[in-house]
């Protein structure tokens, strides 16, 4: 019967040409290594390697199945971590509720530092509104949620909530808008142009960036771009708006009355129940210092 040992051993000896250079690359001594590879000749009744000199020389079997040992030995080394890392954390899968508020940079430097430290670690990123998301946190249907902060107690005592920042909104146009051809736009202006809302926008209360008398509530930021190009104009999250305006998409609106952007407090929601476990600790710290990198501190207040 074939072993991951010798499977390992033929894929180092195929890599370094040679049994001492395999036994150095996978902790053996040259004899096991040489011990594995014949084994391996015997079971599948083929040779691997001929010696010439002191370099190994593949044989056609060797060439054709090393790609193949390659991808088992990766394979069991991905089954061990992931193996251990259920052991060891009780977790194989981590749900995140957001809001469309949140800098999609900021999103991605999420699923970049947990992929990388808990790797086999199903991650879910699911937009959700503000009354889902909280439904399924006290479900038990996911670990967390960065949503808006409405700045207003949580209504039971199941959820902690960590305040992680502000972000910030303009407004924006497509370049070829009318509401360019004047040096500087009024909030009177704005009132006569479509404006196209966030969802998530749209419900926080006493939202100062609702300014039009005709509202177009969108879910999909990437949907809203495309609908500038067709008029009207939006406040939308000045770390996204920038991919846009360089791409040519957007246009920052110069508003004579705002002297600063809009901001949007961000919190960071989990339930006491997951307060024990330390891997959900842990996670819950990469987010937070993750926060400090795309999200201020303090703003004008929506």
């Amino acid at each position: 019967m074939l072993t991951i040992e010798q499977l390992a051993s033929f894929k180092a000896a195929y890599e370094m040409n040679s049994y001492s250079a395999a036994g150095r690359m996978i902790n053996k001594d040259r004899a096991t290594v040489r011990e594995h590879v014949i084994g391996l000749e015997i079971d599948i009744g083929k040779t691997l390697f001929t010696v010439k000199g002191k370099r190994l020389e593949p044989s056609p079997a060797a060439i054709q199945l090393y790609s193949k040992a390659k991808h088992i030995i990766k394979q069991v080394a991905d089954f061990e971590h992931s193996a251990r890392m259920m052991y060891d954390t009780d977790l194989t899968e981590l749900t995140i509720l957001h809001e469309t508020v949140l800098p999609t940079a900021f999103l991605c430097a999420i699923e970049q530092s947990i992929a990388s430290r808990y790797q086999g670690l199903k991650l879910r990123l699911l937009h959700k509104n503000r009354l889902e998301s909280l439904r399924l946190l006290e479900e038990g249907e996911a670990h967390f949620a960065i949503l808006a902060n409405q700045g207003q107690a949580f209504p039971n005592e199941k959820v902690e909530v960590t305040y992680l920042g502000v972000s910030l909104f303009s407004a924006y146009a497509h370049p070829s808008s009318s509401l360019f051809l004047n040096p500087a736009v009024s909030l009177l202006d704005l009132t006569e142009e479509m404006q196209f809302v966030s969802e998530n926008i749209d419900v926080l209360p006493l939202n100062a960036m609702k300014h039009s008398n005709s509202h177009c509530v969108v879910s999909n930021t990437d949907l809203i771009v495309e609908l500038l190009q067709y008029g009207g104009w939006s406040a939308l999250n000045r770390l996204d708006a920038a991919r846009y305006e360089k791409a040519g998409w957007v246009k920052e609106l110069p508003l004579k009355e705002l002297t600063r952007p809009y901001s949007v407090g961000i919190a960071f929601f989990q339930t006491y129940a997951l307060q024990s476990n330390q891997t959900i600790t842990d996670i819950k710290q990469l987010i937070v210092s993750q926060a400090k990198d795309y999200l201020t501190e303090k703003g004008h207040f929506c």
